[in-house]
């Protein structure tokens, strides 16, 4: 072998060296200022956490193929953590205080060292950390004197799970197949949308929450909310004590139950589905319109054939139910003495 290239593999060799040992210390320096170079090795995880704490961060957005993400509040720090995510196959970014991640399958992108903090160049070589593609998570975790005015959270497939968390921002949840669920957690607004799965909601208060769940079976309890909106196929919806400005619900094949419904307007709409509502109060205190085309309609037990009008001197509070071929059940807390009369085809 020549000696040129015997030299040349020394040469190499010792720049290898040397950079391990850059890395080992810029490691130590980092963490020692709060920020983690590599991702760490935590009970058999790869874990990396970038901490945004006091850094006044308004969006985090998180787009994914399959995985959990959790979102949770308490204590001092505010930070994302991303869990087994091998680190040349993600891009985690900060700018213009928005935080985003997104998933990448393009391997080169190790060697791509323009991207600010995220920066993958050969340092990941020595510490990429372990992909578990059935396990990957990631969690937003906010201190709890800091606030988000937006997080979006996008998954292919997997689980989003907001629990006792508080936010004055927007949460806007999506998810093609998986399971949602949002409990004892107030929000300015809250979108979900879904193709299929599960959608669970509780314990909430919001100036507004939609939920676009298609065929996703949808579970609603113990809300409070301005303006509340559902829409779904051939999955079905079940409401218990939600109080709402407006209420509404469309429906195609997938049946409509809503109980303890305390709200000023309501509308329902479905084209095959059953729909059963049952109010906590006499149904005196509502105008109430049911439509069926070829359904039957029971209204505290009495038939009516395809449609009735009943109404009342108080006008405030209104009801409007319309389907193609479901039937129609609607009971109501015993009647008082207020006057309702009713029209009945």
């Amino acid at each position: 072998m020549r000696k040129a290239s015997i030299a040349a593999i020394i040469i190499a060799a010792v720049l290898m060296i040397a950079g391990g040992i850059c890395c080992a210390i810029g490691s130590s320096a980092a963490k020692k200022e709060g920020f983690m170079l590599f991702p760490t090795t935590e009970n058999g995880e790869s874990v990396y956490t970038y901490d945004f704490t006091g850094k006044q961060i308004g969006r985090v957005s998180i787009s994914a193929k399959k995985a959990k993400v959790v979102l949770s509040r308490g204590g001092e720090k505010s930070y994302v953590t991303v869990k087994n995510y091998n680190a040349n196959y993600y891009r985690l970014n900060e700018e213009n205080k928005t935080i985003s991640f997104a998933e990448i399958e393009d391997v080169l992108s190790m060697f791509k060292f323009w991207e600010g903090f995220t920066f993958k160049g050969m340092r990941y070589v020595f510490s990429a950390g372990t992909d578990r593609s059935g396990n990957h998570e990631i969690a937003i975790h906010l201190a709890e004197n800091e606030d988000i005015n937006t997080i979006v959270v996008s998954l292919d497939s997997g689980e989003i799970a907001a629990e006792s968390f508080t936010t004055a921002g927007d949460l806007s949840l999506s998810a093609k197949d998986g399971k949602i669920t949002v409990s004892n957690t107030n929000a300015g607004s809250l979108s979900v949308v879904t193709s299929s799965g599960s959608v669970d909601v509780s314990d909430m208060e919001s100036k507004s929450v939609t939920l676009n769940t298609d065929a996703a079976e949808t579970t609603v309890k113990n809300i409070k909310c301005d303006s509340f909106k559902w829409s779904g196929t051939k999955k079905t919806l079940y409401t218990s004590a939600v109080e709402a400005g407006e209420f509404t619900a469309t429906g195609t094949e997938g049946s409509i139950t809503v109980t303890d419904l305390r709200s000023v307007k309501t509308t329902i709409t479905s084209t095959s589905g059953a729909v059963s509502v049952a109010l906590p109060s006499a149904l005196g205190n509502y105008s109430t319109e049911i439509t069926s085309k070829t359904g039957n309609i029971f209204v505290n037990g009495e038939l009516y054939k395809l449609s009735c009008t009943l109404t009342s001197q108080n006008t405030e509070k209104t009801i409007k139910i319309t389907t193609d071929n479901g039937p129609v059940e609607l009971t109501s807390a015993a009647e008082n003495s207020e006057a309702t009369e009713s029209a009945a085809n």
